[in-house]
């Protein structure tokens, strides 16, 4: 267990929210809160909320005095604030505002209504202390609400506001009296002779009916803290890995993913399960706390269940409860699913079958599979039925940002993804192939196998075709012409009419085509391509309908491939607007343009290659890899130079498939870096990081911006770890061992041996050659 002791300069996220697994569930609204140790317009210790959406600003903070001093700032406290406990609902914090006035503040959510703190002074100065502290409770509502202020009730005193439908009121105990502040607060005396004790407690509760409120607080604020740290470290112990290595700042950002992470799962007030799962969850959202009236879908797709699932390798029971309603939900609907899962189901299903060994829930699984394969191999997803699925949209890829889907970025390619083949979809369905395969070997299944084997060597192929020698990269091709031409402008114009072109093209080309306008207003734009297919002369309309608009421009992907332009005739454009028609663009490079190497199907030489002259020179930059390459970031604009951490994390697995550790260690300290950095400054996960500076942008605490901690596990040599076995794969290529322990066990990873240490102290060394298992249960031996 990690003594942490984590200054204001340091990296940590101290967002705090009901814990699924203590029941905290009452209410409509969830509300989360932020502990800063130096945060609000004084830069004290604070803790915020806008109780979802409900207050703009809803703040809990203390001023402590002596004699004529007041102090509130942080750094004027004799001893700033230091971290040194955090579960997903409690924190511990100490500090000491004057010089031997030492406090320790718990902070715990009993469950999304509930805010309680405990305070415990200690004075260790050699004379008597005596001063005050101030709580103040600083709300600013919306229009329907009500500013904190001072009520009583049987000479009682507590804090009173309205947030919306909801009241809220703050008491503080031990008969505590109004504070003479500008600010709504309640003022306790601390008279604390040498070596002395004060404990203090308050207690903040939300509810719709205000009778209650004052009642709740009493009942409140005499908890047990005591037994609430000691059952959330045995929950600790349980569902997270607990990482050591020389470095504080690598270790609080795996624990603080893993922490956060676990805040996004949403207590079932009925199963007690997490039924629900939220992508992001932070004080400025309104979550409702009912979710599981709707499909677990809807939410989160199975990519981001994935990933998820990499930042807890320790809490596999709770990932698991999600993917079986993932399967309940698709087994709902007809034999081939309406609404895709991300191909990367089958991947999750054989990871939960590698952790459980369960048999009878693998056959349910490996039938799921076999539907959601299905739906690749329609024509709705592979047009031509050459077995080289697409996506039907940008949006279905999850990753629309990349340039050759992109159609609401001015630099984005934006071709439509119906007419795009690509070895990033390509190694996606191969994988899910490649696992649906597995399952039906461990079930005895051969009635799929002709079926798996013909699509994997069909896919197999491309995939080997796609490669470009020269770059050494992976193209993508044109869906139906199967060719990869470069993009390039065949026609420009700012004003209606019917040009004549009469351009004979190299091959036959698809054509994108795009309208830049200065103002949104209602458009009746229709372009004709006259041109030559060949099947002969033809004529293309492509209408208003047909655009897919932006707040900029708009685009679209002609349906026929050309071998010549005729004419092209411009109807209904305004004089600010202007139209550029251009050959489709195939021969984009992206992140994407790499992620074979994902797949255990290409070679350790060809991996080399394409490392070496593309990925190092072209993509790698100080804080990961970026959408697309250095030279290729279109000025002005940084949008494609983001970090997504779930692209990143698939080319990191990639190299460590391939043996290339040395580059997987740099960059996934490079990642490590831009997190780091953030948490340090800003507090936060960020969705995306800039690849060159490591600033952070969009959604905060959110699933994409948390660290893939598996990935690092099998990173040092821990290729997998279940209750039953571990596996060791290589040795750690960093230069410090890392010791690494979930549910008592530690793993101290060498760069030449691995040493297991079990709670009595009894230890076993893996030396000698690689890969290596070591039971930790008897093996079941299959007849």
């Amino acid at each position: 267990m990690h003594n942490w002791h984590l200054g204001t300069k340091d990296p940590y996220s101290l967002l705090l929210t009901s814990d699924f697994r203590v029941h905290g569930t009452h209410g409509k609204y969830d509300n989360t809160w932020e502990l800063q140790l130096e945060g609000g317009e004084r830069g004290g210790i604070s803790i915020y909320s806008t109780l979802a959406l409900r207050t703009l600003s809803t703040r809990l903070f203390p001023i402590f005095y002596k004699e004529n001093q007041i102090i509130d700032k942080s750094s004027d406290f004799n001893n700033p604030p230091v971290l040194k406990k955090f579960f997903s609902n409690y924190a511990l914090i100490e500090y000491a505002p004057f010089e031997g006035l030492d406090i320790q503040t718990h902070i715990w959510l009993p469950d999304n209504q509930t805010l309680l703190s405990k305070s415990i002074i200690k004075n260790n100065a050699g004379s008597a202390f005596e001063g005050k502290v101030n709580w103040v409770m600083s709300l600013t509502p919306l229009e329907t609400g009500m500013a904190a202020h001072l009520e009583e009730n049987n000479h009682e005193f507590f804090l009173l506001g309205q947030a919306q439908n909801a009241y809220v009121a703050f008491l503080l105990n031990n008969g505590a009296k109004p504070g003479a502040l500008s600010y709504p607060s309640l003022s306790l005396p601390l008279q604390i002779l040498p070596e002395g004790l004060s404990t203090h407690q308050w207690a903040f509760t939300c509810h719709e009916d205000k009778e209650d409120l004052l009642s709740k607080c009493k009942s409140l604020i005499q908890s047990d803290f005591e037994a609430l740290t000691a059952r959330m470290g045995v929950f600790q112990q349980r569902d997270e890995i607990i990482i050591q290595s020389n470095h504080v700042e690598w270790d609080a950002a795996f624990a603080f993913s893993q922490k956060n992470a676990l805040q996004f799962f949403m207590p079932d007030i009925t199963e007690d399960l997490p039924v629900a799962i939220l992508k992001s969850r932070n004080p400025e959202q309104q979550n409702l706390v009912y979710l599981h009236e709707l499909p677990p879908i809807e939410k989160l797709s199975i990519l981001d269940v994935w990933y998820l699932a990499g930042v807890l390798p320790g809490s596999f029971s709770s990932i698991k409860v999600i993917v079986d309603r993932y399967l309940r939900f698709i087994n709902a609907t007809e034999e081939t699913v309406t609404i895709q899962p991300y191909p990367i189901l089958a991947e999750m299903l054989w990871k939960i079958y590698e952790k459980t060994e369960d048999l009878a829930w693998l056959k349910q699984a490996y039938l799921t599979s076999i539907k959601s394969l299905n739906f690749w191999f329609t024509e709705n997803q592979d047009q031509d039925q050459d077995d080289i699925p697409e996506w039907s949209h940008a949006l279905q890829s999850q990753f629309e940002q990349i340039p050759i889907h992109n159609y609401w970025h001015p630099d984005g390619i934006g071709t439509n993804s119906r007419w795009i083949e690509s070895p990033f979809l390509a190694s996606l369905i191969l994988n899910e192939l490649n696992r649906t395969n597995q399952m039906a070997e461990i079930l005895e299944i051969t009635d799929t196998k002709e079926w798996i084997e013909a699509k994997q060597k069909k896919i197999k192929t491309y995939i080997n075709d796609s490669f470009h020698n020269r770059k050494k990269i992976f193209k993508y091709r044109d869906s139906i012409t199967h060719a990869s031409p470069s993009g390039y402008k065949i026609f420009e114009t700012g004003q209606s009419g019917i040009y004549k072109i009469n351009k004979n093209l190299r091959s036959d080309f698809r054509l994108n085509v795009k309208i830049f306008f200065e103002k949104e207003t209602t458009r009746k734009i229709r372009i004709f391509i006259h041109g030559k297919t060949k099947e002969g002369n033809t004529v293309e309309e492509i209408s208003t309908r047909q655009i897919m608009w932006s707040d900029q421009f708009g685009v679209a992907t002609s349906k026929q491939v050309y071998t010549k332009i005729n004419s092209i005739e411009v109807e209904a454009l305004s004089l600010s607007e202007k139209v550029i028609i251009s050959v489709s663009d195939y021969a984009e490079e992206d992140i994407t343009s790499i992620f074979p190497i994902w797949n255990n199907d290409i070679s350790s030489q060809r991996v080399n290659h394409i490392t070496n002259r593309w990925l190092i020179p072209e993509l790698l930059q100080p804080f990961g890899l970026p959408l697309i390459p250095v030279d290729k970031q279109p000025k002005g604009s940084d949008l494609f130079n983001n970090v997504d951490l779930y692209l990143n994390r698939f080319i990191l697995e990639g190299l460590i498939k391939h043996g290339q550790l040395e580059l997987a260690s740099q960059l996934y300290t490079n990642l490590m870096n831009a997190v780091v950095k953030n948490l340090k400054l800003f507090k936060r996960f960020y969705k995306s990081y800039d690849a060159s500076d490591g600033y952070g942008s969009g959604d905060y605490n959110i699933v994409n911006g948390l660290l893939p901690v598996e990935t690092f596990l099998r990173l040092i040599g821990i290729g997998f770890w279940s209750e039953s076995k571990i596996e060791f794969t290589h040795y750690n290529p960093f230069d410090e061992p890392i010791r690494v322990q979930h549910r008592a066990i530690t793993i101290l990873c060498d760069r030449d041996h691995f040493k297991i240490t079990f709670p009595g102290g009894d230890f076993f060394q893996i030396k000698g050659n690689l890969p290596q298992r070591f039971y930790l249960t008897t093996p079941t031996i299959k007849n």
